[in-house]
């Protein structure tokens, strides 16, 4: 891995950090984080010496991701902002790498919700204010899993896939 490729790694893994952090205490993607991690799949391919046709099996795979995605969206089985960051993890995943990114989400996926549970039935019986108490509340109150954090989960496993396995 070149230095570029550790940098844009890093840096995405900061995002992927942020992206996370952000869903678990606002249950809100920021739509201007997704998009720099989005931009950076590009430029960091390109500067890599990657072209167009090999980018595009990539952007296929974040195209279809999308649309099933917007499907979830429309059911209400996903919110809005999950589904544009899964289109951008699956952007970076790309074919080669989808199988384990969506094994690595459920996963995550699972034990988010698992932990959710568990936080819901052990909050009532906490002292309110005590550190215990603050740290479960944020998986606690609000109906659903930040499903964000899964797919952060997935998409540090795509980000450093492709930027280890290219020169």
């Amino acid at each position: 891995m070149g230095w570029l490729s550790l940098v844009t790694a890093i840096l995405c893994s900061l995002l992927l950090f942020r992206l996370a952090w952000s869903d678990l205490l606002h249950r809100r993607l920021p739509n201007w984080l997704v998009l720099i991690l989005c931009l950076l799949f590009p430029l960091s391919t390109l500067a890599m010496g990657w072209s167009p046709a090999q980018m595009f099996p990539h952007l296929f795979v974040a195209v279809v991701t999308l649309l099933f995605c917007a499907v979830l969206v429309a059911m209400g089985g996903f919110g809005g902002g999950d589904a544009k960051l899964a289109a951008v993890v699956m952007l970076w995943a790309g074919p080669a790498a989808t199988g384990t990114t969506l094994l690595l989400i459920s996963q995550a996926g699972l034990l988010l919700a698992l932990a959710g549970m568990a936080a819901q039935r052990s909050l009532p019986r906490l002292t309110p204010g005590s550190r215990l108490h603050r740290s479960l509340s944020c998986l606690a109150p609000t109906p659903g899993v930040p499903y964000g954090i899964a797919l952060s989960f997935g998409g540090l496993y795509a980000v450093w896939t492709v930027l280890s396995t290219h020169p």
